[in-house]
């Protein structure tokens, strides 16, 4: 059985903090097209979903990157994540922890996808 793998992204206005649960490595990127589109080009020909909060308008230009690359994605009600969060005792809140969280519930829990 292949693993997938989650990119867990904690998402704000000014930038994008991203964690991959395949290779352990944070990124923190602009939240704007250019540093997205550089960004997924790193990704290559990996399969990687990316999980993040929905945030409303913050997310939107996230989604529409990782639909025009073909990149499956799965937004979650931030109530659902902050729970996941206290069940596995993720209590601390910084940007990269959110991130790194977010791609564990991916790996528990396989949420549905976006699209």
């Amino acid at each position: 059985m292949i693993h997938p793998v989650f990119i867990g992204c904690d998402v704000s206005k000014s930038h994008l903090d991203l964690f991959d649960s395949e290779t352990g490595q944070h990124w923190r990127i602009d939240n704007t097209q250019a540093a997205m589109e550089a960004w997924l080009g790193t990704l290559e020909r990996r399969e990687v979903t990316v999980i993040l909060e929905a945030t409303g308008r913050y997310d939107r230009c996230l989604c529409a990157a990782l639909e025009r690359d073909g990149r499956p994605y799965c937004r979650v009600n931030p109530a659902r994540a902050r729970n996941f969060a206290r069940a596995a005792g993720l209590l601390a809140k910084t940007d990269a922890i959110d991130a790194r969280m977010l791609a564990r519930m991916g790996e528990t829990l396989s949420p549905s996808l976006s699209t």
